[in-house]
């Protein structure tokens, strides 16, 4: 598959996630069911900062987040963690997603995908060593946390009718 295809699934994938936050209110973003840790505001912060720290370790790509923004929403964190910290905003996540989503089109628009990538990520005996697949396998992520989301969401007794 060429680049450009590659980022095209990126904007799709990408906008899918980003047109689901207008129909997410504050109470619903933070709302926290029994048996859960993480909320559906955590759940978009995750994308935002695994998507960077997934294609700048791997993929060699300049890092978009602070490291604050990387702290606060990193695999094994949760909103318990967060203390006094103010989480972004809902249009603040908005925004970053779109600007990530940017500055990666801008990244690998010099980058060949079949290129090996800075090192291989190894899941269940398979080896994806190209920065091509890694670059996929972080759509598919992303999709399972929009998944997250979305369930989240439309089950929520806050959900307006």
């Amino acid at each position: 598959m060429n680049a450009q295809k590659l980022i095209n699934q990126l904007e799709v994938i990408r906008e899918m996630t980003i047109k689901s936050i207008p129909s997410i209110t504050d109470e619903m973003a933070d709302e926290m069911p029994a048996g859960y840790r993480n909320t559906v505001r955590w759940h978009l912060g995750h994308i935002a900062a695994f998507t960077d720290l997934f294609l700048s370790n791997f993929a060699g790509l300049t890092p978009y987040l602070s490291e604050a923004h990387i702290s606060m929403f990193k695999s094994g964190s949760k909103p318990a963690d967060w203390g006094q910290t103010q989480p972004p905003t809902l249009e603040e996540l908005a925004t970053l997603l779109k600007g990530q989503m940017e500055h990666i089109k801008s990244q690998f628009g010099t980058k060949n995908l079949e290129e090996k990538a800075n090192k291989p990520l190894s899941l269940f005996g398979t080896e994806m060593d190209s920065i091509g697949e890694i670059l996929n396998f972080s759509f598919y992520h992303e999709g399972q946390h929009l998944g997250h989301i979305k369930c989240r969401t439309s089950a929520s007794p806050l959900k307006q009718a």
